[in-house]
């Protein structure tokens, strides 16, 4: 039987040993077992002008990993995951803070954690010189809205790679400029009823 180790364990075995008349003596034995991960560091920038203090969400799977943006809206996270998950899909999404832009919901929806990993290459850092993704922006938020309205959620790279084929370049920029005028021009707000960017760039009748 094949033991699947998602998390460091303590394995304890049972040895019993029989001598020639029939006496027995056990001990036990514990071995500490740990399991194999996958690790990168992400690190990039939430803008379109930087965002300050967003909150910052990574997905991977059923993996979170939180960190909060500094007031340049730059960050670091590092992601740390069981070996299991190379071929999950590695999902940015930034909350503005409450307290400056809490409109704010952008994503940046990236390939497999193995990708990402060959992307960084020795140092295991990736930056945006290796993956422009690494900045959640009004753009990246604009493709995912499209991406997720035409194929739901994606959840393997050839699939993500075939709808980004397919994102229309117009209107990803229409959506992209639509969120960049309600973030940065205080003379507009979201609709009624609408509670964040991603939300009004997934509603195609508040776009209209």
């Amino acid at each position: 039987k094949v033991i699947i180790i998602e998390e460091d364990t303590d394995l304890v075995l049972e040895v019993t040993v029989t001598d020639n008349e029939g006496a027995t003596k056990s001990a036990q034995i514990t071995v500490n077992i740990k399991r194999e991960v996958l690790s990168v560091t992400i690190t990039g920038i939430v803008t379109d002008e930087p965002i300050v203090s967003s909150n910052i969400a990574v997905q991977v799977g059923d993996d979170l990993f939180e960190v909060t943006a500094d007031e340049t809206g730059q960050y670091t996270v590092k992601v740390e995951v069981d070996d299991s998950f190379a071929n999950k899909l590695v999902r940015l999404v930034a909350l503005g803070n409450n307290a400056i832009n809490p409109e704010v919901e952008f994503v940046s929806q990236l390939k497999s954690v193995a990708t990402l990993i060959t992307q960084a290459g020795d140092d295991a850092t990736l930056t945006k010189n290796e993956n422009f993704g690494v900045n959640i922006t009004n753009v990246s938020t604009a493709e995912y809205a499209l991406v997720k309205r035409d194929n739901g959620d994606v959840q393997d790279e050839a699939s993500l790679s075939n709808a980004l084929l397919a994102v229309d370049a117009n209107e990803k920029l229409l959506l992209a400029s639509l969120i960049k005028i309600i973030v940065d021009d205080e003379n507009y707000t979201l609709p009624e009823g609408v509670n964040s960017t991603l939300a009004l760039v997934s509603n195609a009748n508040d776009i209209d």
